[in-house]
């Protein structure tokens, strides 16, 4: 069922576990995600970027999801926003469907993202619509030239200013991971996840998410992280299976490699739940 982030993320948050999100542009990926759930008997996340929303169509998106929790009723699945820079791709995501938006204001100063956020925050509430907002940066390491000595890490003060004044239903803090695939030294930063965990009662959510040391996350969880976000990992499940299929199998049917590969999301789903919180 097609269900309010907000309720996901309450009881995870009252139960000690985490929810992942798992980002997705196409209906393999999408299917993959939804049949590893189901096996688990988990609660999901599908997460959809700008790019993603740019490549498929914001209507297929949503129509993918809306699908797949009829077939799947029996989990609680919501359809989320990834990294929504500006009010205008959240109203539209939203307007389109969407039971949740994220608004990546991490980039303006500290006021302009309270604005933005609280901005958005104001449009959704009327339309039982869940807002996640950002604090603090998680790095692209596609852009090689980020200093990551110089990334200013927020305050447990800055997360209980920012979540009062905004209403967000849930917080995305940056703790020195990054999207892509991990540096071998990157680390959550600990210190910085327990001084906000301690400021605030609003779930958690960690970016980053793929690769990391399986201990790490499971911390991370204990601390009061209530959402994981994947994507890489998927990602290279999903083109790791294709590549083998076309080296080692004659086919021209793109239903077997891209049935391969809907598996391979599959495992991959289901492995990360595990790493996460267990058999929940």
């Amino acid at each position: 069922m097609l269900t309010n982030l907000n309720k996901i993320l309450s009881d995870a948050r009252k139960g000690g576990y985490a929810i992942a999100q798992f980002n997705f542009s196409d209906l393999e990926v999408a299917q993959g995600i939804a049949e590893g759930a189901s096996e688990m008997g988990s609660s999901v996340i599908f997460g959809a970027s700008e790019k993603a929303i740019e490549y498929a169509g914001i209507e297929n998106l949503v129509d993918i999801v809306k699908n797949l929790s009829e077939q799947f009723s029996q989990i609680p699945m919501a359809l989320h926003l990834d990294h929504g820079k500006t009010f205008e791709i959240c109203q539209k995501a939203i307007e389109a469907g969407f039971t949740s938006v994220m608004v990546d204001g991490s980039k303006h100063p500290f006021e302009e993202n309270i604005k933005l956020t609280r901005k958005v925050v104001e449009f959704a509430k009327g339309k039982d619509i869940s807002v996640e907002g950002e604090l603090g940066m998680v790095a692209d390491l596609k852009k090689l030239e980020i200093d990551k000595d110089a990334i200013v890490f927020p305050t447990g003060e800055q997360a209980r200013e920012f979540i009062e004044k905004t209403g967000v239903d849930a917080l995305a803090v940056g703790l020195g991971t990054a999207h892509g695939l991990p540096l071998p030294d990157e680390r959550i930063h600990f210190a910085v996840l327990k001084e906000v965990a301690d400021a605030v009662s609003a779930p958690l959510v960690l970016h980053g998410g793929s690769n990391l040391p399986t201990f790490d996350v499971k911390k991370a969880v204990k601390m009061g992280v209530c959402k994981v976000n994947v994507d890489t990992e998927l990602r290279q499940a999903f083109t790791g299976a294709i590549r083998k299929d076309l080296k080692d199998k004659a086919t021209l049917d793109p239903r077997e490699y891209l049935g391969d590969a809907r598996e391979a999301i599959k495992q991959a789903v289901i492995r990360k739940i595990k790493e996460i919180n267990g058999e929940h």
